[in-house]
């Protein structure tokens, strides 16, 4: 394939395998490194689309993220987008994936499947929908990735329909399902990425709130619908019971069960003293499995559609800053869960 298409011009980099998992050798990957680059040093290479980076020197870093949710897909980039330093990772436990700076772009999304008159056989595709959806959906996500000026590229899922996945643009007799000016209509515009420089902010955040990752950290808590203003400083918490978080169902990925929450919602609250709050950067540092709402001294400071996979920071500064006070504050935060695994653990830090 390299002595065939090295001088092809559309080619701009070489990716020698896809959605590699941790079991497989990274002896091996770097094996197909040093001989990629032996036989063509002039293009960047990625060591596996999507899933583990196994070789630190890979010249850019990828994920895949086939979530259908525009706000969900957006809350997943959005410390990315802030800081540039944060960028999601489809397997955050394993640190030798670790993200290392490189150029980053989403390598895999959308993949959905679009009802047609013609028969596409028996495969599939996420989210099925008609026509009209799907490109409402697709704006959607497609302009997170373009208004995000940390992000290189994106590669939508896929150009075709193949044997087992009807979720192209073409038919797999490459006859279009659509008219194609349709996305380039959406894709066309510039980006964030040629207009901004990038944003790249390596914050040294100070805890504030620890979250339960680490250490215990001890809440009210109710499973049953609590009376209206619970979210209130000034709410009576008395009967709630007091638990360690983090909340949730033991093989919930990424979390830290010490309290175990199993029903379909909770809410949870908690005093905290702070002696000064003179930062210049906030944000929540929380884990949700899966839509929560955060509320700081009475006030809605941040919310949260579907799920993540591992503690995350929400840039929230102008949020927090406007209700944080010296002294007491409370946090009250509302979980809801519907399907698999479930978590919620919260903290809040800040920075210079």
């Amino acid at each position: 394939m390299l002595e065939r298409d090295r001088n092809h011009p559309s080619i701009i980099g070489w990716c020698p395998l896809n959605e590699t998992d941790g079991s497989q050798g990274s002896a091996l990957t770097q094996v197909l490194l040093a001989t990629t680059q032996t036989m063509d040093p002039t293009r960047p290479w990625l060591d596996a689309s999507g899933y583990v980076h196994l070789v630190p020197e890979t010249d850019v870093y990828d994920c895949h993220d086939y979530t259908q949710v525009p706000e969900v897909f957006a809350q997943r980039f959005e410390p990315f987008k802030q800081l540039g330093t944060r960028a999601w990772n489809n397997v955050p436990n394993d640190p030798r994936s670790a993200y290392r700076g490189q150029p980053y772009f989403v390598s895999e999304y959308g993949g959905m499947r679009i009802r047609t008159e013609r028969s596409t056989g028996e495969g599939w595709g996420y989210g099925e929908t008609d026509l009209q959806e799907f490109l409402n959906r697709y704006k959607a996500l497609t302009d997170v990735l373009l208004d995000n000026p940390n992000m290189f590229g994106f590669c939508y899922t896929q150009l075709t329909d193949v044997e087992q996945e009807q979720n192209g643009v073409y038919f797999y007799d490459r006859q279009p399902k659509y008219d194609p000016a349709l996305l380039r209509a959406i894709n066309a515009r510039p980006a964030a990425y040629e207009t901004q420089p990038p944003r790249v902010l390596d914050v040294p955040w100070q805890l504030l709130l620890p979250t339960s990752q680490y250490q215990a950290q001890r809440w009210r808590y109710t499973t049953a619908k609590p009376a209206d203003g619970w979210f209130q400083p000034g709410f009576d918490d008395s009967a709630w019971q007091e638990g360690e978080g983090g909340f949730g169902t033991q093989g919930t990925p990424g979390a830290v069960v010490r309290t175990a929450w199993d029903t379909s919602d909770i809410w949870l609250r908690r005093r905290f003293r702070l002696d000064k709050v003179d930062f210049k950067h906030f944000a929540l540092i929380i884990h949700h499995d899966e839509d929560a709402e955060v509320y700081v001294n009475g006030k809605l400071v941040a919310t949260f559609k579907g799920f993540l996979t591992d503690y995350a920071e929400h840039l929230a500064t102008d949020a927090l800053r406007s209700v944080l006070q010296p002294g007491e504050n409370v946090i009250a935060v509302h979980c809801r869960q519907t399907v698999g695994g479930q978590y919620i653990d919260v903290g809040i830090v800040g920075a210079k």
